[in-house]
């Protein structure tokens, strides 16, 4: 059998005796524990817990170990002793409380009890100190578990700049950290996680929520290719302001605002655009600007495994300025002879955007022939071979008249 757990309380506030008495003997009785209490001569209170089952000795009048005589009865001087430390008027010295009671007379319950007492004050002794209270849990105790909350505020906060998105990259980030450390401040008052929990929630949605606020500016910011087939060089604008300049004969990549913008161009040092067209742009596709409808262009969808190529649209595609296109895997260049599929997939394609060569021969062409040649390729590309290069046949005689006509070139594969 476990011996009892003797300790005094004496932090020379008898009120916050009380307080912390009444703690403890919540605590002890909680556990199935009886408990005495003791008032001591010199303040404060001894306690003795006894284990569940150990029969406690009947209370008597002073402590152990401390005369009777020569002082102020235990209880304290009758009549008013500061905190109710001693008996009513009247009352037997010692204890003078209530029959089953449990703590020192007088104390008619702590007040302010909304929270467990400060431990370990001034003139609390035992060896070792007193056993601390059952301290009060957390909603969370887990790091790991606080670190997801961390991760759902991340998110949610990054999911708060998608309205914001108008901003550039570097402030949609800023916000997004900046929100999500307020929601985790504010998960952690909730949940009480602890120190750890408590940086573990924090760090995490501040990381998410940066990197949320980053990645969602990318997504609500397709990216628009340029190519600049033309003897020029270019300066971009969207919706009026300059975006980039392109070399002639040379491509390069923007990040637009999805929605419906205006994209145009002017040769370089121009004030403002010479022409611009309209372009719809959202948060899938891939799109491509041509300025002047200088360029013509070809799909080439290439077929891996048992997939099929059923609803991509290989082949020449129509003179525009703008396009989008459902994907493009490979820009300007071949796909690869072969590729890695999913667990489960059984093949895939790939789709490749490359300038069409036999187009591009009568760039210098008035622009209705070359949109009549692109025309008839499309309508003849299922068609026989020679069927296709007529077309170009056709297009270098209407050219040839005002310079420009080229030999045709070889179909090129489908």
């Amino acid at each position: 059998m476990s011996n009892p757990t003797e300790f005094t309380i004496n932090t020379g506030n008898p009120q916050l005796d009380q307080q912390q008495v009444a703690q403890f003997q919540q605590s002890y009785q909680a556990a199935g524990m009886q408990v005495q209490v003791q008032p001591l001569p010199t303040g404060g209170f001894k306690i003795t817990a006894y284990p569940p089952g150990a029969a406690a000795p009947p209370m008597g009048g002073a402590p152990g170990g401390y005369p009777p005589a020569g002082g102020p009865p235990m209880g304290g001087p009758p009549g008013g002793a500061p905190g109710g430390y001693g008996p009513p008027p009247g009352g037997p010295p010692g204890m003078g409380g209530p029959p089953g009671m449990g703590g020192p007379p007088g104390m008619g319950g702590p007040p302010g009890m909304g929270g467990p007492p400060g431990m370990g004050g001034p003139g609390t002794s035992s060896p070792g100190g007193p056993p601390p209270a059952p301290a009060k849990k957390g909603m969370i105790s887990d790091p790991k578990a606080a670190a997801g909350v961390g991760v759902v505020c991340g998110l949610v906060a990054a999911a708060i700049t998608f309205v914001l998105s108008s901003f550039p990259v570097a402030v949609m980030a800023g916000i997004g950290a900046g929100v999500a450390v307020v929601f985790g401040i504010i998960a952690a008052v909730v949940t009480r996680p602890g120190m750890l929990g408590s940086a573990a929630m924090a760090g995490t949605a501040l990381l998410l929520g940066g990197i949320g606020g980053g990645v969602m500016w990318f997504i609500t910011h397709p990216t628009v290719h340029i190519d600049n087939p033309s003897k020029d060089e270019l300066d971009i604008f969207v919706d009026g302001e300059k975006v980039a300049t392109v070399k002639p004969n040379g491509r390069d990549t923007i990040n637009v605002h999805k929605g419906d913008r205006k994209i145009g161009y002017a040769k370089k040092g121009g004030k403002k655009p010479e022409a611009e067209t309209k372009a719809e742009l959202g948060m899938s596709g891939a799109y491509l600007y041509n300025p002047g409808k200088t360029g013509c262009y070809w799909l080439v969808v290439d077929v891996y495994g048992s997939a099929s190529d059923a609803g991509h649209a290989a082949g020449p595609q129509k003179i525009q300025e703008f396009y989008r296109f459902d994907k493009v895997d490979t820009w300007w260049s071949e796909n690869p002879t072969s590729v890695k599929v999913k667990k489960g997939q059984k093949g895939t394609t790939k789709t490749a955007l490359q300038q069409a060569k036999i187009c591009m021969q009568f760039k210098d062409c008035d622009m209705k022939i070359r949109e009549q040649l692109v025309d008839c390729q499309i309508k003849n590309f299922d068609g026989t071979e020679e069927a296709f290069l007529a077309c170009a046949e056709k297009a270098d005689q209407a050219c040839a008249g005002g310079g420009g006509g080229a030999k045709p070139a070889p179909k090129p594969a489908k």
